[in-house]
């Protein structure tokens, strides 16, 4: 697999695009706000010849699901989302208006249930999706919102190290904010305890900043370190 980082929109909100070596892609999380953001995306696409068949929503603030429209119109692709945030997701001209940031086009209001894809491993229990000829696993981390999640896949042929996409639950010596609507601290802290329990070795590609680790974060991060 392998993984390309975009920095996208005022909130510099990570977009991540993940390909294997046929070119199939999922993108996580498309923040392309703007033409000139847009434009920049559809470039890095086409020169590399990467065709899209997934879009993954960590969750539905405003700068994750700024490029949900431009990925559906252009490469007829909706975005997969937990019925939880069904509601922010249906409320982005409001968190528009919250933040003073104004929509550059129509907001996408269709979207594919996350919950409608989930399937359940018979041994362990656990949640993933079928994506890519690849098991994504699906770990429900409320706290950021109510239907915060993030993804992981584990190590296996072409992912080396296990990958976790943490959305805006964990960050490179951070959480994500809990002071917004469907924000509780107390759901928070219960999916950082989630997270804790991944192998050390985990590398973690936060929704804003720079990547990280499980290892790395137990030692230097005082909300994670903690509990």
């Amino acid at each position: 697999m392998k993984i390309h980082t975009f920095y996208f929109n005022p909130f510099r909100e990570c977009t991540y695009l993940i390909s294997n070596d046929s070119g199939d892609t999922v993108i996580v999380d498309c923040g392309c706000y703007g033409m000139s953001e847009c434009e920049r995306l559809k470039k890095y696409i086409e020169s590399n010849g990467l065709k899209i068949r997934h879009h993954l929503l960590t969750h539905a603030h405003l700068d994750h699901v700024f490029g949900a429209r431009f990925v559906y119109d252009q490469y007829g692709v909706l975005p997969t989302l937990s019925e939880k945030d069904a509601r922010l997701y249906q409320r982005v001209e409001a968190q528009s208006a919250a933040f003073d940031i104004p929509m550059t086009d129509e907001p996408l209001k269709e979207y594919v249930s996350l919950e409608s894809l989930i399937q359940t491993t018979p041994d362990t229990y656990e949640e993933y999706i079928r994506m890519l000829d690849t098991d994504w696993y699906v770990l429900h981390t409320p706290g950021h919102s109510e239907g915060s999640v993030c993804y992981m896949l584990k190590q296996q042929k072409g992912v080396p190290t296990p990958v976790l996409f943490s959305g805006d639950t964990l960050f490179q010596g951070g959480i994500g904010r809990t002071d917004l609507p469907q924000g509780d601290m107390m759901k928070m802290l219960g999916s950082l305890e989630t997270l804790r329990r991944l192998p050390d070795e985990t590398v973690i590609y936060p929704g804003h900043g720079y990547c990280t680790s499980i290892a790395e974060e137990k030692r230097y991060n005082p909300y994670f370190s903690s509990y």
